[in-house]
């Protein structure tokens, strides 16, 4: 397990606030490497490929196999793709370079860790991809090990962050309120009745709702009330989730605590709803803050490392091979 989450930080969309590079092609790569950064670390073309390899892979089990001629904020997704596997393999080089300043190396059973995925992920790759883009085991292996590295050094930079409490509990609060229609295991049925886009008639409406009301806490079943009264009734059942009504309705639905609770009446921008609760597990408000925290400590983690990533960068000069990268097609990889 440990070395998969290596795997995900060597190849996840890492941004760090790199400044953004042009695309080159693996056409006329000369001197021998694909991206030069500082005197002395060259990146091998077969080594690049790797980590656009694994791009390639997050953005189709992401959006699909058809996802590359999607625009991504003005930008086409398989040059983001390309661009992303530029950042990241600064991103990792750069950390690496930290590696004797705080004295990280990895231990005996670290490189064994390393040779075993290393070996894992040559096979994966397959001896058709390798041999088309002249990857070799050893660009592999320096991969992997320039993962777990970049993983210490993160450790190293972000392991003195504690967290404030007082922060996160206003952060969770925020947090909770926006999503707690996705955060509740519930089924509803409801009546709704529409008004006017006037509201000519919002108090005739909200006064047959109330009838309805009468007649739902009065103990007349709910399905009855729904195929007589709803405007929509399409469906008797559904699953409360982040969306599928407007914020008003969210609020009082998740309060509903119990099979059986019936709402007051609620309104919203073009009509009422009375809504039951047929089904409610009611949430896990600690797990759900445990869960949240870890996300939060993460994020924040990873803020304070990209800000001390930013400050390496800017005494490394990075050199790319000239030529643009429009020669390499990404559904061919």
């Amino acid at each position: 397990m440990k070395n998969k989450i290596v795997l995900i930080i060597i190849f996840s969309l890492i941004i760090i606030g790199l400044a953004a590079f042009a695309i080159f092609s693996l056409k006329g790569f000369n001197d021998g490497y694909a991206i030069k950064i500082g005197d002395d670390i060259k990146v091998s073309p077969g080594e690049y490929m790797v980590y656009l390899y694994e791009q390639k892979k997050h953005f189709e089990e992401t959006g699909g196999a058809d996802i590359w001629e999607t625009d991504i904020d003005g930008v086409l997704a398989e040059d983001l793709a390309k661009q992303n596997a530029i950042d990241t393999v600064i991103d990792v080089k750069v950390a690496t370079c930290q590696a004797d300043k705080f004295n990280i190396e990895l231990s005996e059973e670290e490189f064994d860790n390393a040779k075993s995925e290393s070996e894992r992920f040559f096979g994966e790759l397959g001896s058709e991809w390798t041999g088309k883009f002249d990857v070799t085991y050893d660009d592999v292996k320096k991969i992997i090990e320039d993962g777990f590295i970049r993983t210490k050094v993160f450790d190293y930079v972000t392991g003195g962050y504690t967290i404030d409490d007082k922060e996160f509990e206003e952060y969770f609060k925020e947090y909770f309120n926006e999503n707690k229609a996705d955060l509740v295991d519930m089924r509803i049925k409801y009546i709704f009745k529409g008004f006017n886009k006037d509201k000519s008639n919002f108090d005739k409406v909200y006064d047959e709702m109330s009838e309805i009301l009468l007649k739902a806490r009065g103990g007349v079943d709910f399905d009855t009330l729904i195929k007589e009264y709803s405007e929509r009734n399409e469906h008797t059942e559904v699953e409360m989730k982040k969306g599928l009504f407007e914020s008003a309705v969210d609020d009082v639905v998740c309060d509903m605590s119990k099979k059986g609770d019936i709402s007051d009446i609620i309104a919203v921008s073009n009509g009422f709803y009375i809504v039951y609760a047929s089904d409610v597990n009611p949430i896990d408000i600690s797990s759900v803050k445990q869960a949240e925290k870890e996300n939060y400590i993460r994020r924040k983690k990873d803020e304070l490392y990209r800000r001390q990533a930013e400050k390496w960068l800017n005494s490394f000069t990075v050199e790319k091979n000239d030529e643009v990268f429009s020669s390499v097609n990404i559904k061919d990889i």
